[in-house]
């Protein structure tokens, strides 16, 4: 099969193998009808032509598993095209085990190296073309057939170390994980060396919330780690936060330090991954972690309120504050739900509109401090209408 179909290219009715053949070209409204016609190139057309009659007739074998192919090298978002390679490789497949018997070491092998170039074409077309879906489904399926996933961690992170952020690479990693419960350990330190380059990649925030959520914080794995199963899930969750926390200092660091930040600990980082990490934890406890809910609150108090800085005089630590660390308060607060945290919470809400976080001015006034001051007023309201019905 060519590299470069456009270069090489043969056409399908100068091909002897496709002599028996009649295309079927792409139904389309008449030339003058449409507005803006696709201008195929004539290679594509041709390909996909005959593609279309092998779809009619419901040919699988392998010319048609070799058409697919090439139709894949010049569109490889083709669903279409994916789907029939995979019908003809079960055909392939099944032809070449009717050939043998149960345990017949040839037949095993000549299945293998179907497989094996199958999937050594998806990685060629995921090297040219990484964040397409179809191409990484096509990986998935085929390693479901064979349930042999070796080496597809390496494959995955090779992809992963050229974009991070490569989110069908993240769900396939995600689903050999999950299907073949091999290799949550070194996972967690992947993710690690991730975090360490890129503190802001999202998408390995993402990925540690799934490795502890799905793996450590299972009801199986806690109890084959043997102890009180509620008492280890809170370790692993304070684990977490601290992670986190150490995080936006770390950053916060980075960014000035000591004395032109919030909080006594020196300035906090504005990672929005890393707070939303922390806010995860907290919400999942309902912020009744101990300790918690006095560490944000001296976060801010000790940063000078919403001036940052004594009194909200101006100078460096007076121009910047946290916003994250504010709207995780204000989530600390609302989760709280009494009057005098709903009124923080809408102090809090106010102050990021008002000065510290004008670009969403709208977000906080309209949609953050609107819905704070609705359940204040059914909470002010709620015992007259509980009188009236009594």
């Amino acid at each position: 099969m060519p590299t470069s179909p456009q270069a090489m290219y043969v056409p399908f009715s100068h091909r002897l193998e496709w002599q028996d053949v009649t295309p079927i070209p792409q139904d389309d409204l008449p030339a003058s009808s449409l507005v803006v016609p696709i201008d195929y190139p004539d290679e594509y057309r041709d390909a996909t032509d005959y593609m279309r009659a092998a779809l009619v007739t419901g040919e699988r074998s392998r010319r048609v598993h070799g058409l697919a192919g090439e139709v894949i090298e010049m569109n490889a978002a083709h669903y279409t095209a994916w789907w029939l390679r995979r019908r003809c490789l079960e055909a392939m497949v099944a032809e070449t085990t009717a050939q043998g018997n149960a345990g017949d070491k040839e037949m095993d092998e000549a299945v293998e190296e179907l497989y094996d170039a199958e999937l050594a074409f998806a990685l060629r077309i995921s090297d040219e073309n990484p964040k397409n879906y179809q191409v990484w489904f096509h990986r998935q399926t085929i390693i479901a057939e064979t349930e042999d996933p070796a080496g597809e961690l390496e494959i995955s992170a090779q992809a992963l170390r050229k974009d991070a952020k490569n989110y069908h690479v993240w769900a396939y990693r995600q689903w050999l994980l999950k299907t073949f419960q091999a290799g949550w350990e070194e996972e967690m330190a992947f993710v690690d060396t991730l975090l360490n380059e890129d503190r802001r990649n999202n998408s390995a925030w993402n990925q540690r919330w799934f490795v502890v959520h799905t793996h450590e914080l299972s009801p199986y794995h806690l109890e084959r780690e043997g102890g009180r199963v509620g008492g280890k899930a809170d370790a692993i969750r304070e684990r977490e936060m601290a992670y986190a926390w150490d995080s936006v200092l770390e950053e916060g660091a980075g960014l000035g330090g000591g004395g032109g930040g919030e909080g006594k600990e020196g300035r906090l980082g504005d990672n929005e991954s890393a707070w939303m990490y922390l806010r995860g934890y907290l919400r999942e406890t309902g912020y009744r972690v101990t300790g918690w809910r006095e560490r944000l609150v001296n976060a801010v108090e000790e940063g000078g309120g919403e001036g940052g800085g004594e009194g909200g005089r101006e100078g460096e630590a007076a121009r910047w504050v946290c916003v994250p660390l504010r709207a995780l308060l204000i989530d600390m607060y609302e989760t709280m739900g009494d009057e005098t945290s709903l009124m923080e919470a809408v102090a809090l809400a106010e102050g990021l509109a008002e000065r510290w976080d004008v670009c969403r001015r709208k977000y906080w006034s309209l949609a953050v401090v609107n819905r704070i001051n609705r359940k204040l007023l059914r909470d002010i309201t709620a015992p007259v209408e509980r009188g009236g019905e009594e």
